[in-house]
This record gives C-alpha cells, structure tokens and sequence, in this order.
C-alpha cells in the first residue's frame, strides 16, 4: 500500500486530488492543480496535464454466487476547458487530418520496428505515433523500407507489464484481414496516425493523491481507486463539456473472446495419389475370336505414381488431382497404350455419368477392327490400391477396378461399383502422417508446442488438434498461402479414446452436398492457477506482459496488464479448491472467457472484486469469529448535507435474490456433439417457497480423470456443497453506512465482526448485535470530488460517501477447533527430562507444531484453569495410551506449568496437550469445538454441536511432507464430548500422505529364471516390456514422484556393456515396419530414462535410479506407463533388482 491508501484507511482528513491516466495520450487529467499532478508524476512518461476534471464515481460491487465474474460499476469523467485551448475536447473529437499509414504485417507488443504502407509524410524522427489505442516514439523513419524502428512501445501506459522498468504497456496489432466478398474500403483497416483517435478501449486508471499543504502523494505512494477502459458513448454536452465513461476492468473479461480468430477452413477436393507403396494402374484386354476360337490379350504398360518429374503419359507425379484430373491422366495413358499396340481397344474413361443407380464411373471399349460381331471382348482398368479404387468407385475385391465385357458387341460401355469419392480424407492411420489440403482458410493457427499434451506431440509431430468433419486430429502447423494450402495430420490413439471418435470417413462422393469443415480446437493442458493466469495475461508476445504466463496469441488472451493482477492474484488462485490440479481446458469454438470458467469458479465459491488498487479472487465463505475485521458504531458515516435525514441505523431484510435450492449440475462434456453425458443433483432446503432451479453446465468437469481430464467433479463437490447453506435459503442482509476509511478493507468477500446497537440480533430478536461474524455480500461507494460549475450552477464539491451489504446467519454456529500444544521431547537439560520436568511441574512446548512460524506459539492458545489431557502421541495400543489428566496452573511463553504433575512420565514417548471432555473443562473452553455424538447428534447431552464452516480464503499454511511420520490415535481423544482437538486433525493428511505415498506404494522387483543377453544387430535391443501400474491418484503442478529402478546385470567379455530403463506413455514400436525387430526400438514420446553401466564379470546392482512420472497418463481410476529395458552388445541381464514407487516429492 501506498502512503495516500494507508491515510485513507487511518481516517485522516479527506484532502485529496484525483488524477486520470489514459493509455497512449500524454495528457493527465486533474481535479486539482495541473502542475501538482506533473510533479507527483515525475519520472513517468506524463509532463503535461489539465485541469477542469470532475468524476462521477457512484461504485458498485457485489459478491454474486451465480455470477463471479460480475462487472463493477461505471466510472462518468467530464472535463471542461480551463484554459482557452479545450485541448482534451479537441483531441477526443478529432478524427479526421494529419498523417496516416496502415501497417504492413503484424506488429507484436515487443517488436522493435513497424513497418507500414507509407512512412514518407510523417514527422522527422523522434516523433510521437499513435497504432490503435497506444502510443510509441518511433527514433528512425526509414522511408526507403517505409520502416519505424527504434521504438519506444506503450508510450504514457497506465498499468504496466510485469518487470516493465518504464512502467509501459504495449499490444498486438494485426493487418486488416479484408473478408471474402467484402470491399476494402468496407473494412476498418489499422492505420499508424499523429494523432490519437481511437479512444475506445483506452486503459484509464484513477489515482487518489493525498494533497499534503499543495504538495501531492507522488504516483508511486498515491491509490488507484479505479482501472478499466474507455467505452461508449463519448459525448460533447451542450454546456462544453467532454464526457467520457469507463467500463471496470471486469468488464474486459466479460468482453474477451477466447480463440476470436478461430483458423477454419474446408477440405479441397481432390484424390490423393502417393508414390510410396507402388501406386500404379493397369489395363488389361482380350479378344477371343469366336470364328476360329483364336485367344489374344494384351497387359499395358501401367501408369505409374512418382514422387515427381513424370515423363510421358506412362507417369503421373504423387500429388492431389480431382476426377477429372484423373481420368485425363488415365485416358491419355490408355490413348497411349492403344498406340502403343499394348492395348486391343480404343478405351475412354469418365470419372462419373448419371445412372439409374446415380453417379458413377464409365468405361467404354470400341474395337475398331473388322472383328465379327459374335466375338468375345473384355477390358479391365485397375489400381493396386484399394483405397483409390474405392475412391474412384471401382469394384474393391482384387482384382478389381472397372470393366467392360466379356461382350460381344463392337461397341459397349459398363459403369464402377459406386459413385466416385470428389474429396478424399479417409485413409488416416494411427501413428502415420496424411496431407490434406484447404480452401477458403480464415483466421490464425495457434501453435501449441509448448503446451499441448506431450501425448499428443510424436517424433516432433503436433502443433495443434484440428475438428476435421467430427473427428479430432493432431496436426502440424499447416501451410497457408492466399487462403490456400494443406496441412499434416496424424490420428492419435488416445485422443480418440478421449473424446469418443466417430470414425466417420473424411470423405465426400460426387453424390454427396455440402463440405467438409476444418476448425482448430484449443486443448490447454494445467492446472486451474496456470490457466487462468494464462488467458488473463496473454498478449501475443511469449512472456512480455508475465514470464510465466504471457504465453498465448493475443486471439487466446485477455490481456490484462500484469500490475492490476500481481503475485498477490496468482496466489489467490493457488489457494482456490484444486488450484494446482492438472486439468485440460477445450475450447472448440470462440468462446467468452466468462463462459470458459463461469461455473469453475462458481463451483469454488469463488469471485472477482476489486480491493486495493488490484483486481482480487475473494468468494463465499462462512463468517466466524475468527475475523480480524470489525464494523462498529465509530465505524459508520454519512454526509454532511444528509446528516439531518439519515440516523446511521442499520437497514435489514431477508431477500430470496440470490435463492436455488435445486441444482443441477452437468459435466463430463461430449466435444464431438458439445452436450453432457452426466448429471448431478443438488436438492436443497424446501422452506415452502417452491422450487427455484438452477443448471450449471460444468464444461471443464469431468469424474475421475484420464487422457484429456478436466478438473474432477468429485473434489469439486464438497466445495460447493458446502456453500449451500448460503444459497439454498433466504439471505439475512444488513445494509449499513461506511466510513470512507472502510472503502478498501471492507470490500466483498471479507469477513467481519458486526457491533450494532439497533440491529436485531438473530438469535434473540431483541435490538443490540456485538461481535456479530458477517460476510460482507456488496459494496457502495463514492469518493466524492469537486464538481464542475456550468450554466449558471456554482462549483461545489461532492461529499464521500458509501455503504455495505452483509450476510448474516441467523442458524448458524460456529467454533475454532480445541488447541494443541506438543511436548518438544529433545529437550533434555536444565532440569527438563524429553520435554518435563518434574521438579518444577512444567512441560516445554514446541512453538509451532499446530501452527505457522508468523503465528502465535501454540502454547498461547492454553490459559490457566483449562482442564487438559497430556496424551501419548502414536501409542502402540489406541486402547491404552500413556496418559494424564492435570490443571494448568499458568502459561509462560512455551512453558505450560501443572497443577498435579506426571507420575510415571516416559521420556522415551512424545506427548501433546488438549482439553478434556466437554462436561470437564472450565467455561471458557466450551468455546471451542467438540465432537457430538453419533445417535443423538449432541455433545455430551449439553448442546447441539458446532458446524464446519466453509471458505475460500488464501491460506498461506505449509504443506505437510510426505516424509512426515504417520500417528496410531488414541481412543481416548474420539467419542461423545471429546475434544475436537487440533493435533488430530493434523494427523490425518499426515496419515494419508504417508498411506499413498509409502505404505500402498508399487514395489515389483522382477527377477527371471533364464537371463536376456544380446542377439540383435543393433546398439540396443529390447528385452523387456510390461505396462506398470501406478495406482490411482493424481498430481498437481507442484508434486511429482518418481519410480526408482535398480538392474542387476553384468558383462560377457569385461567390455563396458549398459541397460537402459525407460518409462513410457506409449507403447514402442519397431523402427522398421517392413521387417520389425527389437533392435533399436522406436520409444514413442514423451518418457523418461535412465542408464546405467558396468563392465564387471560379476553381477552387479548399482544403486537406484528414478524415472519421473508426470508424463504418464496419471487419473484417479488407473494410473501407469510401459516400463522397458534394453541392453548393449555383450550385457547379461538378470532382472530387475530395485522397482519401486517413491513418495511425492517436489518436481
């Protein structure tokens, strides 16, 4: 925070300047004293600024459970001439005049040059530029390459890149794309100008400037009280004025468009003909004369496929051809074989005639010799490919093709099997790589190297995923030239798998209408952190706007800049219910990017507000007295010129807005028909108000995981349910009036502590609420500032003045959990004996072992009187733990100090300290929670039990490692009445982790009866191959583990010999398809190795090695990989010795 923020929220005396930064014009605009405004803002790009500014603030910002993404309000700005000039009225309206150029190629947010149509006209270098809504100084005009170069890009930017030393912001420009069939001068074009004058979607930013005596906050310490953009209308009032509104910055994410230039395309038609197998056509022709039962035939020279450089009407080069490119080459040939004397006829061929039957090819024979009419006449064209004589429409069974006869007739025609194919696309093998070619491509291809399932990138193969018809295709960045080109696509196993691939055949036959349509599908594979991070930040420019997250095209990208997010958004997000799961994102279509995760973030709880001069993740969570915020009397205020009307009181009202008490939520989406294959019912309270329903389509959700798994349903669940008690009942809302020094710490989705001496507490009904927990569900707000006096009017200055909407939970009740303390067992010495001493009654306790290092000691938590348990930690019987019951006598710092003592104390144990049961303890541990019991749901007869609350908030709290030591229980810590104490909850994840990752663990060491040597020509040779099981589980962003193996193994000859291991996605295939062997395998990518090497004569088994396992297809039904093993030449190989499954552990 800044120092004019830390005033505000102290409450010192509101005086203040507002002051306006809008993207790319070098102009402040303030409320105050222009040349104040350029001093505070000494040091940036602005040394100009005007005055005559007033704002119309009227904020507002609401934590909507169904809309998370809700936009805040508007922000109105006008401002008056005050000079004589009307400087900003004549730049906003200017739109015509100067200088102008479009640009020649895109132009990137770090491009160092632009190169336009025509640079001669503009200004000697330096000289300010205007390319959309930024600015630059272009250093260099060379006009002889029409080139801008040595530029300064994001000129006067509000927000800034991260790391961005001058405070800037650049953006991508793209070259107009004139649409088929629409004029040029119909389509705004982007133009390089002198003058700004594309003023909507300008960033603008407005900062509040403490006014210390004249002198103001300078801009590093002053608040950005708003960010967003100039949007419509822009007006010029009839009192000259210029007023300009502005959307809030949420308002850009409502407006971005996820893959907005979607690459489509059709498949152009045509027949593939390849020369790699052999293609080539046949004729063959007979005449049996029926007079002297004489037999003649003739086998043409074929017309073959070459990959190029065809000579003669014998060769055709590999290539697409339509039918009736074809049946030219193939006439020409059988004209040629008829010259020839290979051929007995006079042969022609059509690609496709009309039938009875429809269209479908003819062959005609005419015998021009003097042969009787009763002779016997036969010809046959084939291809020794059944795909292109099914392509073609001949018969398929070998032989084949298309014929005429036996006839015996001179003249006689005979037509194929079926109609012709004019578009050919099926023969798609998996693992094996087809062109296809495309017409009337439009938009941009989005090359997803860096991030597409490593499954799916082959041998350097996979830059993208296209929807071709309704099957889904790895593809290669395709080759594009004036809306043509082709493309290499590969069918991959999984990914069919995934989505369910219809194999329907990519192919259309002269009988078929329509096209078939080719579109790119974005699959983003990580976890919900990086994702959203990712679509927030891109900007087209590989890590400018964020190192880690600026990663797509400016297509796929909000943009937002990096200083309205921070690292304080990007660990909001981590904090969120499955924030770090790895997951995959599918966008088929452009798509919103609200749209994208709506429901992901209404199935956390989650929602955008706006809090401390950044954009903040805050959501539902359940008020307890836990909250640092309070709200009191002191805490209320209005205006001056209300102050007779207005008492301050609370206003309260039960409200059904935000009600839906059945819910049903859809997930597991089907990408080919975009509907859902399951259904999930919520069904809430019925209060007697009827149903009120809602469907959520969870488009990124999916139950357990696999190939392509979206964020798991089933972790989801508990999230969310556990918000319902806000939503599926009326809402008690309290609406109070705040202080200004509230405006940024009493925002949306905090939680505070409510004291109000006319609020009806809901509890009781009488009047009088103290430290009542809420969540605070809106916000109002407006910081007042002068206002600008016209027709007559006099100037005056607008008072601050706002207030809040809380949620209140009349049913609801709440405790913290009973507190721990752990004995510090290696403490021995002065007195104590593993943590006691018994001299003195005192056990010292660890600091933190129930808390973190900036948190109070756990023993802070114990008070004198408590009634405690001094419990063994891990017993080896759970029936009989080592145990005591005592009185504290006092705490001091670590030190807690017993009434009794510890008689028989064992210093070979470790003990920890909490309360004892509920009809035992002194009344001021009855605050704390305890366990009910499981008949009658009360603690101990007494009360009815406190409930688990529910929140979303960051937690900053320390991972437990997998390392740490798991702890049997103890009875006497569960049952009616008992304490729900802290330390038990700990145990529980370290139970688990210590479960999954050691004690449930794969261990299979293989060792053979007979052992594998070396008989292969190669270098490596393949002697092992088993698919290994994982388990079930998945990883998140930050953990890994890893598979150790071991050989054992040793040399022939005393010669160095080696064993490769390696962990695989895939299975292997042979490198060689014609005659397959185990020599030299192909390991299909991705996978992990590792190889180890002796030339010992004696076995050997050197010491493990890991293999990580991310790459493996990891979900929570099956998890696993193909392990493989090869040797060298001269290697002895015995098994493997060492396999086992490590503990997660950091990547």
């Amino acid at each position: 925070m800044g120092a004019t923020l830390d005033s505000i929220i102290a409450g010192e005396n509101p005086v203040w300047d507002f002051v306006i930064a809008i993207e790319g014009y070098p102009y402040l605009l303030t409320t105050g004293d222009p040349q104040a405004a350029i001093d505070a803002w000494s040091g940036t790009d602005w040394a100009l600024a005007l005055g005559g500014l007033e704002i119309n603030w009227s904020q507002r910002q609401e934590l909507d459970p169904w809309n998370p993404f809700a936009p805040g309000s508007s922000l109105v700005f006008k401002v008056m001439d005050t000079d004589g000039t009307d400087r900003f009225g004549v730049d906003v309206h200017r739109r015509e005049g100067g200088v102008a150029a479009r640009i020649a190629a895109d132009v990137g947010p770090e491009d160092t040059e632009i190169v336009v149509q025509r640079s001669d006209d503009f200004p000697s270098a330096p000289s300010d530029a205007y390319l959309g809504c930024e600015a630059f100084v272009y250093g260099t005009n060379t006009t002889a390459s029409e080139t801008f170069s040595n530029l300064v890009r994001g000129m006067w930017s509000p927000f800034y890149a991260e790391g961005d030393a001058g405070g800037r912001f650049a953006r991508s420009h793209r070259v107009t794309r004139v649409a088929e069939g629409v004029p040029p001068d119909a389509t705004a074009v982007t133009m390089v100008r002198t003058h700004p004058t594309e003023w909507a979607g300008k960033w603008v930013g407005v900062w509040i400037h403490a006014n210390r005596g004249g002198v103001l906050d300078v801009k590093a310490e002053a608040h950005l009280a708003f960010a967003g953009r100039i949007a419509a209308p822009i007006r010029d009032t009839a009192d000259g004025l210029t007023v300009v509104s502005c959307d809030d910055v949420r308002q850009t994410l409502q407006d971005t468009v996820i893959l907005r230039h979607q690459f489509k395309a059709r498949l152009k038609e045509g027949i593939y003909l390849f020369s790699g197998t052999g293609l080539k056509f046949d004729c063959y022709t007979e005449r049996l004369d029926t007079a002297t039962n004489a037999f003649t035939s003739e086998n043409a020279d074929p017309l073959r496929v070459v990959l190029s450089g065809a000579a003669g009407a014998y060769q055709i080069d590999e290539g697409w051809y339509t039918l009736g490119e074809i049946a030219s080459a193939i006439n020409r040939w059988l004209s040629q074989a008829r010259a020839d004397s290979d051929c007995l006829y006079r042969l022609s061929y059509n690609a496709h005639v009309g039938t009875e039957q429809g269209q479908r090819p003819s062959l005609r024979l005419d015998d021009p010799s003097d042969g009787a009419v009763g002779d016997r006449r036969f010809a046959r064209v084939t291809a020794n490919n059944l795909h292109i004589r099914r392509a073609l429409g001949w018969e398929e069974t070998i032989p084949g093709g298309i014929s005429v006869g036996p006839t015996n007739q001179p003249t006689a025609t005979n037509y194929g099997a079926s109609a012709p194919v004019r578009l050919q696309g099926d023969w798609v093998p998996y693992e094996t790589t087809a062109q296809l070619r495309l017409e009337q491509v439009t938009g941009e291809f989005v090359n997803q190297v860096a991030y597409l399932n490593p499954t799916m990138q082959q041998a350097g193969f996979g830059a993208g995923v296209l929807r071709i018809g309704d099957d889904f295709f790895v593809c290669d960045a395709p080759s594009i030239t004036n809306g043509e080109g082709t493309v290499n696509v590969r069918r991959i196993r999984e990914l069919d798998q995934a989505i369910g691939a219809t194999f329907n055949k990519l192919r259309l036959t002269v009988e078929d209408s329509g096209d078939i349509h080719v579109a790119q599908v974005l699959m983003l594979e990580g976890s919900p952190l990086s994702l959203v991070m990712t679509l927030l930040c891109s900007t087209g420019s590989a890590n400018y706007n964020s190192t880690l997250f600026d990663l797509l095209p400016a297509q796929c990208g909000a943009g937002v800049p990096w200083s309205l997010l921070t690292a304080d958004f990007e660990a909001e997000l981590a904090a969120a219910a499955g924030g770090t799961e790895p997951m995959t994102v599918v966008v088929s279509e452009p798509t919103k990017l609200v749209d994208l995760w709506n429901v992901s973030f209404i199935l956390r709880g989650l929602a955008l507000v706006w809090r401390q001069g950044r954009l903040a993740l805050r959501g539902w969570a359940t008020p307890t007295s836990a909250a640092t915020l309070e709200f009191t009397e002191d805490d209320k205020a209005t205006p001056v010129d209300m102050s007779h009307a207005d008492n301050q009181r609370a206003v309260a009202e039960l409200t059904d807005k935000w009600l839906r008490n059945v819910i049903r939520i859809q997930y597991n989406r089907d990408l080919a028909s975009d509907s859902y294959r399951d259904t999930y019912n919520v069904i809430g309270v019925d209060g007697g108000w009827g149903e009120k329903r809602r469907t959520l389509e969870a488009r990124n959700a999916v139950r357990g995981g696999g190939f392509l798994a979206g964020e798991n349903i089933d972790g989801l669940l508990p999230t969310f349910v556990g918000s319902l008690s806000f939503l599926t009942r009326h809402a008690h809302i309290v609406r109070v009036p705040v202080a200004y020094s509230k405006f940024e710490t009493h925002t949306p989705g905090e939680i505070l502590l409510l004291t109000d001496s006319h609020l009806r507490d809901p509890s009781t009904g009488e009047r009088g609420v103290t430290g009542k927990p809420a969540l605070i569900v809106g916000q109002s707000f407006d910081w007042g500032g002068p206002t600008i006096g016209t027709n007559g009017r006099d100037p005056d200055v607008q008072e601050v003045h706002g207030h809040i909407d809380l949620m209140l939970f009349p049913q609801m009740s709440l405790a913290p959990y009973c507190p721990t303390a752990e004995v510090d067992s290696t403490l021995t010495g002065s007195g104590f004996d593993a943590g006691y001493n018994s001299g003195t009654l005192t056990l010292r306790m660890l600091e933190h072992a129930h808390s973190e290092s900036w948190e109070a000691a756990d023993a802070s938590h114990l008070a004198a009187g408590d009634e405690v348990f001094v419990m063994e930690i891990d017993p080896a019987d759970p029936a009989a733990p080592l145990n005591w019951t005592d009185t504290i006598d006092s705490v001091s710092g670590n030190d807690v100090v017993l009434t009794v003592g510890l008689a028989g104390w064992d210093n070979t144990k470790k003990y920890r300290v909490f309360a004892q049961g509920y009809g035992l303890v002194q009344t001021s541990q009855k605050s704390k929670a305890f366990q009910a019991d499981d008949a009658d749901g009360l603690v101990a007869d007494s009360r009815e039990p406190y409930g688990y609350s529910h929140g979303i908030q960051a937690t900053t709290g320390t991972a437990i490692a997998a390392t740490a030591l798991p702890a049997r229980h103890a009875n006497l810590a569960f049952g009616d009445g008992r304490a729900l104490a802290s330390g038990y909850a700990w145990d529980v994840p370290k139970n688990l982790n210590n479960l999954v990752s050691y004690k449930t663990a794969p261990q299979v060491p293989s060792m053979y009866s007979e052992t594998a040597t070396f008989s292969g020509g190669g270098t490596w040779q393949l002697k092992r191959a088993r698919w290994f099981a994982l388990g079930r589980g998945r990883l998140d962003i930050n953990r890994t583990r890893k598979l150790w193996v071991a050989p054992r193994f040793k040399s022939a000859t005393g010669a160095s010999v080696s064993v490769r291991v390696s962990l695989c996605r895939s299975m292997p295939k042979s490198a060689d398809t014609s005659s397959p062997s185990l020599d030299d395998i192909l390991r299909v990518g991705p996978y992990t190795e590792v190889t180890f090497t002796t030339s010992d004569t004696n076995y050997v088994v050197p010491s493990a090695d890991d293999l990580d396992i991310r790459h493996l297809v990891l979900d929570a039904y099956a998890s696993g990989g193909w392990l493989l093993v090869e040797i060298t030449a001269n290697c002895i190989f015995d098994g493997l010795a060492e396999c086992w499954l490590g503990p997660l552990v950091s990547p």
